[in-house]
């Protein structure tokens, strides 16, 4: 039996033991493949939500005036190694995140 979503205000539908239903908008149900198919062409079914992808946008960098903990962390967000970038001086550190943000 497939589950799906109501998209339409109200439809009826036979369940699995072929006694009649009613749903309504929004509402999870269980069908069986026939009424699915009918279900299918008639439009009613609301579409099922797709998975979002996950994001693979680079933060922006933090401010000039930001701790070096957050410089740190944007370091190593844009690829450089966590403890190359702690062990910088704040000012050696946001020079090299900025010559290798001018890299790539």
């Amino acid at each position: 039996m497939a589950t799906r979503t109501l998209g339409v205000a109200l439809w009826n539908y036979r369940d699995h033991d072929g006694r009649r239903r009613r749903a309504l908008y929004g509402q999870r149900f269980e069908l069986p493949e026939d009424e699915v198919i009918r279900g299918e062409r008639a439009g009613v079914f609301a579409p099922e939500p797709k998975p979002a992808a996950p994001s693979a946008e680079i933060p922006s960098a933090p401010k000039q005036a930001a701790p070096k903990a957050a410089w740190v962390d944007y370091a190593e967000a844009i690829g450089m190694d966590r403890a190359e970038a702690d062990a910088m001086s704040k000012p050696d550190l946001i020079a090299a995140v900025n010559r290798l943000g001018d890299a790539t």
